[in-house]
Parts: structure tokens; C-alpha cells; sequence
């Protein structure tokens, strides 16, 4: 007998706080590619916020200016 699948979640029952992880470029691509791997009807919004938030860090870094964190407007 096998486990239940996880089931996915619905985009609008986003309740759950946001937390704020660190991880290298290397890193960040490596979950990338795994998200990759799932359907995209089901992981879209989740790669759309990854790459905003990654980009808006990146170019606030390269500007010399240190990256908002969680909560702050970016």
C-alpha cells in the first residue's frame, strides 16, 4: 500500500507566514530545476516569486545598497 500523494494546495488558502531563507545562486537554481520538474500549471506563482525576489535582490546588490528582507517592499 502506498502513501497518500501530497495534495496541492490552493493558491487563494495562502495563509501561512512568509520566512525569509538564504541560499546561494547555485543553490536557489538547484530547487529551480527541481520545480522544473513538476507540472506548471502548479508551480508558476511559486517560480514567478522566486525569480522577482531573487531579481529585485540581485539588482538592489549590484547597486551597491543592501537587499530588502522579508516584509519590506522590493
Amino acid at each position: 500500500m502506498q502513501p497518500n500523494a501530497p495534495q496541492p494546495r490552493p493558491a487563494a488558502a495562502n495563509t501561512m507566514p512568509d520566512i525569509e531563507l538564504r541560499l546561494s545562486i547555485d543553490d536557489l537554481n538547484l530547487v529551480l530545476e527541481g520545480i522544473g520538474n513538476l507540472p506548471f500549471a502548479r508551480v508558476f506563482a511559486l517560480v514567478g516569486k522566486i525569480q522577482a525576489q531573487a531579481g529585485a535582490q540581485l539588482q538592489t546588490q549590484a547597486q551597491g545598497q543592501p537587499a530588502p528582507t522579508a516584509g519590506q517592499a522590493g
